[in-house]
């Protein structure tokens, strides 16, 4: 219908295309990353539970805040040098450090009650659902909202595919909380097996 060069003008108004390049095979390299976060995260976690009460609040959000400060400057630079699977783990470990961060805020200025203390029993009571599901889950929902919101934000800079796990696994824990304050608590047996049917047809 049209000649060559007619066809040759149209390629050129459309933009270049980048060169794909083939997915990076799990070698040693990528082997020695998970391994390090994960000794990271071992590491971190014996000494804030060995030290929790002797640093305090205070101190654990300090040391958090640190810890989450160096993952975060490990990631940039690993971009800036193009190791993208390091970059993402160094991400994921300041994700990881986001728990600890609210629970050592709130442990600070006592925003929200502890999980299972007073008030908070098997059944939420006859009172308002939300004002017992908050009472009895408010700290967890909001760890979870916070781990969402960091996932969520590392995930678009880094394009690391493991941030999916998280942001599954959050959603997941939405689902048995939003049966949780429409059962009054109560789902148990089949409505317990129901939820988890749900999840897994969600992920």
């Amino acid at each position: 219908i049209i000649s060559a060069e007619q066809a040759a003008a149209i390629r050129a108004l459309a933009p270049a295309r980048r060169a794909t390049t083939s997915p990076r095979p799990v070698d040693a390299s990528v082997i020695g990353y998970i391994l390090g976060a994960v000794t990271v995260l071992s590491a971190m976690g014996w000494f804030l539970a060995d030290r929790w009460d002797y640093l305090g609040a205070g101190g654990v959000l300090a040391v958090v805040t640190v810890y989450g400060a160096l993952f975060v400057l490990v990631a940039w630079r690993m971009r800036r040098e193009g190791f993208q699977v390091a970059e993402g783990v160094a991400a994921l470990l300041a994700v990881a450090l986001v728990p600890l961060a609210v629970i050592a805020l709130n442990d600070l200025l006592d925003w929200l009650p502890e999980p299972n203390a007073s008030g908070c029993g098997r059944s939420y009571g006859p009172s308002p659902l939300f004002f017992d599901f908050w009472v009895c889950r408010g700290l967890e929902v909001t760890i979870e909202l916070a781990v969402l919101a960091a996932a969520l934000i590392a995930w678009r800079i880094t394009r690391f595919s493991l941030f999916a796990l998280v942001v599954g696994a959050v959603g997941m824990r939405f689902v048995f909380h939003l049966v949780a304050a429409a059962t009054g608590g109560q789902s148990q047996g089949s409505a317990a097996g129901w939820t988890w049917v749900i999840c897994a047809s969600l992920m």
